[in-house]
């Protein structure tokens, strides 16, 4: 089926904004039938998207990005602070011996990301716990537990180019369990794009994305104090890379000039566009 501005509804609404995009930029697009698989053509040259899968992630680093305790494991390696964890399953008897080491409150997280449930938040003992891993284990096997990282949220994009855009999550937690640990409540989460962004976080930012290489551009969530201050004087930890960079596609990227980040007039959308017909 050829996709169109008119017909793009029909396919999944995780593509319909870079879909848009593209097809702005003259790409032509067709769905493969009874599938999510998109042919991009443009410029005499072809890509196959899959789903999440846009034609700029390498398939075995997207597969590692979809696994939380791998995404965990290539972080450390490449020295970025994340929460303490450990790797638990569904019936394992020896949990609470295993999760010893942590301390309360605890984020019980998918190994696949890509699962309808990828995290419960705020767990506050071993009963909440025990809720949150049968509630967890009917979408999935294998979960990662880590220490709640307390602090300021952000949402960091950035690009191959060194450009970036942050917001700051304002509002809510995400997935958190009631306080009777039987069922999810889900407040309202807002982000803020930040306008003050020290110029240290270009390089920290690149640190992550060189962890994924050879990725073009990546999309992680870190807790940290304020991105208006230098990195040296904070511990920054990243809680979660992204496949998408949907929630920073239409803010303005900020770059580097006179020792100062300033906005300049290309969006997120247009760097992932970019990288896809470069």
């Amino acid at each position: 089926m050829r996709i169109t501005k008119k017909n793009i509804s029909n396919i999944l609404s995780s593509q319909q904004r870079i879909a848009g995009a593209l097809l702005d930029r003259g790409a032509t697009l067709n769905l493969l039938k009874g599938t999510n698989v998109i042919t991009i053509c443009f410029a005499n040259r072809e890509y196959l998207w899959v789903g999440n899968y846009l034609p700029t992630i390498p398939y075995n680093v997207g597969l590692c990005i979809s696994n939380k305790y791998f995404v965990t494991r290539v972080l450390e390696a490449s020295n970025i602070s994340v929460p303490k964890s450990v790797f638990v399953y569904p019936n394992q008897s020896n949990i609470q011996s295993v999760i010893s080491e942590l301390e309360y409150p605890l984020v019980l997280k998918q190994e696949n990301s890509q699962l309808p449930i990828a995290s419960i938040t705020a767990i506050q003992n071993y009963d909440g716990l025990k809720a949150a891993i049968t509630d967890m284990s009917q979408h999935g096997m294998g979960m990662l537990l880590q220490e709640y990282a307390k602090g300021n949220e952000y949402r960091f994009f950035i690009d191959s180019q060194d450009r970036i855009q942050i917001l700051k999550k304002t509002d809510g937690l995400l997935n958190a369990f009631s306080e009777n640990h039987q069922s999810f409540v889900a407040p309202q989460v807002s982000f803020t794009p930040v306008k003050n962004i020290h110029k240290s976080w270009i390089d920290f930012g690149k640190k992550v994305l060189n962890a994924f290489a050879p990725m073009p551009y990546i999309s992680f969530q870190c807790i940290t104090e304020d991105v208006s201050l230098p990195v040296k004087d904070q511990q920054p930890t990243v809680i979660e890379i992204y496949h998408s960079a949907s929630i920073h596609y239409d803010h303005s990227l900020f770059k580097c000039e006179k020792n100062k980040l300033i906005p300049i007039k290309e969006q997120v959308i247009d760097s992932v566009v970019d990288s896809i017909l470069s």
